[in-house]
């Protein structure tokens, strides 16, 4: 009877509630082990897929180099600051000519705010230009175009890569009505949220003002913190750098 009655506790009760030293086996460690192993899997695609999600170009993936440009690698930590502490309504804009890593800075500002599970989305305003072009005729292009302004506004913060950039292959620099307007909505549906903007001009200049409208860079300018690089290029002189 006794042995009967063990026998039904057995296949009732769980080993590790009759065996004290059942956590201690080989088999159950190798259980935690290949659970946490798998846990781990499941959050870098979970990662990987928000990062995805983000549009960021996967060459600016690789940390920031302070060096490359202090000037602006000390605004990107006034900005990121101003996140600790609450205060989010800030803008960064980044300016200077191509290639002295506006962008790559940009990217680093935005991946480490991802990381603090917040939205962020980088938006191509070349492609942006592209895509409406294209949805003259193409349905797909501007579906894109709109899922792109969909994002852009929803986004907790923004980058607003190479805007007014310099020889635009579709305009030749010129911003098309329609598409100002476009960047206007964004600049002022977005005066609550963080809006980051990499720029080969000052905002200020006058060629800026002629394609954007002054109204779009009065909101992209209010209460931003601002990094202008006077030299040229110095990221592409060290690029190797960064690839090594």
């Amino acid at each position: 009877m006794i042995e009967k009655t063990e026998k039904i506790i057995a296949n009732i009760i769980p080993e590790f509630l009759i065996d004290p030293g059942f956590f201690d086996t080989p088999e159950h460690q190798a259980r935690l082990a290949a659970g946490k192993a798998e846990e781990a899997k499941k959050q870098q695609a979970e990662q990987r897929r928000r990062i995805c999600a983000t549009a960021i170009p996967e060459c600016f993936f690789k940390p920031y180099d302070p060096e490359y440009w202090p000037a602006g690698w000390n605004a990107a930590q006034q900005f990121l600051a101003s996140w600790t502490q609450g205060k989010r309504a800030h803008n960064l804009i980044l300016c200077g000519s191509s290639g002295t890593g506006k962008s790559h800075l940009a990217a680093d500002v935005l991946l480490k705010i991802l990381k603090a599970d917040f939205r962020v989305y980088w938006f191509n305003t070349e492609l942006y230009k592209t895509l409406l072009m294209d949805g003259i005729n193409d349905s797909h292009s501007r579906g894109m175009a709109l899922e792109m302004f969909r994002k852009a506004l929803q986004t907790d913060v923004l980058v607003l890569d190479d805007l007014a950039k310099k020889g635009s292959h579709y305009t030749d620099g010129k911003t098309t009505s329609w598409d100002a307007h476009k960047l206007y909505l964004i600049a002022e549906k977005r005066r609550m949220k963080c809006t980051i903007v990499t720029c080969e001009w000052d905002l200020r200049d006058r060629e800026v003002i002629n394609r954007l409208t002054v109204a779009t860079v009065n909101r992209l300018e209010e209460n931003a913190l601002k990094a202008v690089c006077s030299y040229t290029a110095p990221y592409a002189h060290t690029r190797k750098h960064r690839n090594a």
